[in-house]
């Protein structure tokens, strides 16, 4: 198969999982990808597919289509079963041709992309995958917006924050996981009515969204909660912005509430407060406890 050139597709930031038991087209596949800035992760059985998928999120699958399967193990028709995957699209490829391999895809309609034939031209491979992945963004950004907000929602937080976390482990490096909650937001709601509740937590959340970095991930977990990861960031100068971010709340003159807004933070680094993210966010929460036990504008850092 001849080599792909040198392109401009944006795979840069972008995962790839290759479910595929022929080294030489795995092979192939890994490194004309690569070319053009995808990060691939390979697997030549579907338990190991499903095994990479436990620990990394991904944004498209290339999966031979005859390999989507190994001891009752069928990875699409799992993933079909899991609403956070549900969307996730696969492109399958075979040695069959085509009519065989849309014959093999009955049934399995949902999150499948379309159906390439080996051998293929390399500039096809990345014109399919580029197609596949950008489709899956255009739904994916429809639908990982809060509403009342206009941040991520909590799947698509906790989705992104993830992917980061996994990207951090593998290269050593560090940021910070942080828990927000507003204070008193059920007091405001019974003294001055839910509308003016959502107003404070729509304020809240456009300092939050305006006064991070364009690599920081924001989003809201629910009523006035949030969740905040600071790549590249230790404890001590996440707990300084957080804290930054508290000042310019305090500041604010939200209509109808004559009381100054506040909130409580909890504040702890990866991978020094946890390995992986549900132990991150169970440490955050705890350290958001011991704030909200100190009062009111508490910006707690772990230090269990």
């Amino acid at each position: 198969m001849p080599e792909v050139l040198k392109m401009t597709f944006p795979g840069e930031n972008r995962s790839i999982l290759v479910l595929d038991s022929d080294s030489d087209s795995l092979s192939f596949i890994r490194n004309n990808l690569k070319k053009v800035g995808y990060e691939i992760l390979a697997a030549s059985t579907a338990t190991d597919a499903m095994n990479i998928l436990a620990q990394s999120p991904v944004d498209l699958v290339v999966a031979d289509v005859n390999h989507i399967s190994d001891n009752g193990t069928n990875l699409r028709e799992i993933l079909e079963d899991d609403p956070d995957r549900r969307e996730l699209p696969f492109l399958f490829i075979t040695d069959d041709d085509q009519a065989r391999c849309e014959n093999q895809l009955r049934g399995l309609r949902t999150g499948v992309e379309d159906c390439l034939q080996k051998p293929f031209d390399p500039l096809a491979l990345v014109a399919y995958v580029q197609a596949a992945v950008t489709r899956y963004e255009v739904v994916r950004e429809s639908m990982r917006r809060d509403g009342l907000t206009g941040l991520l929602n909590r799947q698509h937080l906790e989705h992104h924050i993830k992917k980061e976390l996994y990207r951090l482990k593998r290269y050593d490096g560090v940021g910070s996981l942080i828990t927000l909650e507003l204070d008193g937001l059920d007091e405001i709601n019974n003294q001055y009515g839910q509308r003016t509740g959502d107003l404070a937590v729509v304020h809240l959340s456009y300092i939050l969204g305006s006064s991070t970095r364009a690599t920081d991930i924001v989003g809201r977990l629910g009523g006035g909660g949030f969740l905040l990861y600071f790549p590249e960031t230790k404890l001590e100068n996440a707990l300084k912005t957080v804290k930054k971010l508290q000042e310019k709340l305090e500041k604010a003159d939200v209509a109808d509430i004559n009381d100054k807004l506040t909130f409580s933070a909890g504040v702890v680094e990866a991978f020094r407060h946890g390995e992986d993210y549900m132990k991150l966010f169970e440490n955050a929460n705890k350290a958001l406890g011991k704030a909200r036990e100190n009062g009111k504008a508490t910006v707690q850092g772990w230090d269990a």
